[in-house]
């Protein structure tokens, strides 16, 4: 009698482990914040989709399903404030900060943040760049689901 509960225990400890460890329902895009001060591209944008294009193969992630989508900024566009923004919605969703894809340069700023308990499942990068001949900014969200 008492193998028989301890093999039930153990089994039922192993059951809450691999529940608690599993990754959480995926995030759909639309389900992401946007940061207000932004407006829809008036026109197909060649540059600003050639530059999330390249931001989204830099990353290594290509195994994985992607949505991007890239806004106009307008207003307060300011890099410190868009990622404290994401920072503070991301985190309150119970995602974590993925430093290895972070970059702050002249005209591109990218912060990263994780979902899931493995590997991750998925990955949001947000990125705020400057067209380098116009000087327009763009807000690039882009999401890695596996």
């Amino acid at each position: 009698m008492h193998r028989l509960t301890f093999i039930q225990s153990i089994s039922l400890l192993a059951l809450l482990v691999i529940s608690a460890c599993s990754p959480g329902e995926a995030v759909d895009f639309g389900e992401l914040p946007l940061y207000p001060d932004t407006k829809p591209l008036q026109d197909k944008d060649v540059l600003a989709e050639t530059l999330a294009e390249s931001l989204r193969q830099s990353t290594g992630l290509q195994d994985m399903e992607v949505d991007m989508i890239v806004v106009n900024l307008t207003g307060d566009n300011n890099w410190d404030r868009i990622r404290s923004f994401y920072a503070t919605a991301m985190e309150e969703r119970g995602w974590a900060v993925e430093e290895n894809y972070a970059n702050d340069s002249d005209y591109v700023h990218v912060a990263a943040w994780k979902h899931g308990a493995w590997s991750p499942d998925q990955v949001l990068l947000v990125s705020r760049t400057i067209d380098p001949l116009g000087g327009a900014p763009y807000l690039i969200l882009i999401l890695f689901t596996r």
